[in-house]
């Protein structure tokens, strides 16, 4: 378990999350294991991530978001590629 709390949500396979507000940055994130804790709003993997953003994508190794205030973590292996 990578968020502290027992009423943490592990999802697992293909896991495709969509953001349904225009205030956030990322609108995709996809990976193939994600934990979420609905009481503190956070999100977290150590797999590998996608992020699809409007003009851009970025690659990772390990995420954590905090959605409440729109941040996000990427942990290693960073690649990003710009879409003109």
């Amino acid at each position: 378990q990578l968020l502290p709390n027992s009423n943490v949500l592990a999802l697992s396979g293909n896991v495709i999350v969509q953001s349904l507000s225009s205030e956030n940055d990322i609108e995709t994130i996809l990976t193939d294991y994600l934990e979420i804790n609905p009481n503190t709003y956070t999100v977290a993997t150590n797999r590998n991530v996608l992020a699809e953003y409007e003009n851009y994508t970025l690659e990772a190794k390990g995420f954590t978001g905090l959605l409440k205030e729109n941040k996000f973590n990427f942990h290693s292996n960073i690649n990003a590629s710009i879409h003109p």
